[in-house]
């Protein structure tokens, strides 16, 4: 209450962050992926959030962005006021609020300095992966978002050697239906652009779980009823996952991967499943 009062006393208002009209730094307790994404990169500088970590999605998505973000602040939402001039030092994880203008020469500095030094990496881009005695090594990148593929092969990777597909489950407040999930495959692999891509089937359970999934209460949960296991103990939820894939393998070079597989009979299920679902 006491802050809407002084964004009134003092004339500033909080801008819509679905209708950005001017640059902004996103100050929040939390942003949902579905809105990050959608955000124009073009009015976003940054992000300062109470709550995540550097896997978490908003995390993510900035790094994939090149929005410079920091995260895990608590209460930052308490300690910034709208209007008010942030820094957003990624780099070093720390949040300046309301910095002097030494502060902000000295930060402009570091700014361009930071886009110097991406530059001379672009240059690097091109060149190929090879050891000084002759070995080629190939570089592949791992993504969580289908977009991340595009980016991926803008910064010179040779394909996507792991697509991580929980991200869609756990960035999710439902279940995403088959449909759904073949429309982000088929975005990944279109953005691929006829790279290979090896898309993981789900790696859910543990700590990868999330309300509407239901919590689980595992003896072991570091290899117990995770991954391919908890896939083969709920198979029509498999199945659609499954089939989403296959049907996104015709658009280009696609491989599958069956994550954390610990026994023989555990792979000759989840391929048998998958031959069900063919």
């Amino acid at each position: 209450i006491e802050r809407r009062v002084l964004r009134h006393v003092l004339g500033r208002a909080r801008e819509d962050i679905a209708r950005l009209r001017e640059p902004v730094v996103i100050v929040a307790h939390d942003i949902s992926p579905s809105l990050t994404i959608s955000l124009d990169r073009k009015h976003v500088l940054g992000f300062a959030i109470n709550v995540g970590g550097q896997t978490s999605h908003t995390a993510i998505i900035a790094r994939m962005l090149g929005i410079p973000a920091v995260v895990a602040l608590n209460d930052i939402t308490s300690d910034i006021a709208g209007g008010e001039t942030v820094i957003i030092d990624g780099t070093h994880g720390t949040v300046l609020g309301d910095p002097d203008a030494e502060t902000i020469e000295r930060y402009r500095v570091r700014q361009q300095e930071y886009r110097a030094f991406e530059a001379k990496l672009a240059e690097l881009r091109d060149l190929p992966a090879v050891t000084t005695d002759g070995a080629k090594i190939t570089l592949l990148a791992n993504i969580e978002l289908a977009a991340e593929a595009r980016f991926a092969l803008e910064s010179g990777a040779e394909g996507i050697g792991l697509y991580r597909t929980e991200f869609l489950f756990l960035g999710s407040d439902h279940l995403p239906t088959e449909e759904q999930q073949f429309e982000a495959f088929r975005s990944a692999v279109r953005h691929a652009r006829g790279k290979p891509i090896t898309i993981r089937t789900m790696d859910l359970g543990a700590e990868k779980m999330t309300d509407y999934l239901g919590r689980q209460h595992d003896h072991n949960p570091v290899i117990g009823l995770r991954s391919v296991r908890y896939c083969l103990a709920h198979l029509d939820m498999f199945k659609t996952h499954l089939r989403a894939i296959l049907r996104a393998a015709v658009h280009g070079d696609v491989s599958i991967m069956f994550p954390m597989i610990t026994t023989l009979m555990e792979l000759r299920q989840a391929r048998s499943t998958l031959h069900d679902v063919m």
